[in-house]
């Protein structure tokens, strides 16, 4: 592929994605968690226990807070679930 092929390709790219954006202007559409699975990234509701795309479990945000229950990962009183904390989440 030429290079002029190629960066056509990539302007039709990124129109295509910049008409997308435009149709969510005033939607009130704003993505404030994204599934945290390496292959899917789609934009989620923070309340979600799972991606509704993909599954994926631990699709909520890491809590910013220490919990003050135990976790329900590993059991340990006070852990919040983020990987410095609980190694049990990320097996």
């Amino acid at each position: 592929m030429s290079r002029s092929a190629h960066d056509a390709r990539n302007l039709e790219q990124i129109a295509l994605l910049h008409e997308h954006l435009d149709s969510r202007v005033g939607s009130g559409y704003r993505p404030r968690a994204w599934c945290l699975n390496p292959g899917c990234h789609e934009p989620i509701d923070p309340a979600c226990a799972a991606c509704p795309h993909c599954g994926h479990p631990q699709a909520l945000p890491v809590p910013t807070t220490v919990s003050q229950t135990r976790c329900l990962l590993c059991g340990r009183d006070g852990c919040d679930g983020s990987l410095s904390q609980c190694t049990e989440r990320w097996r």
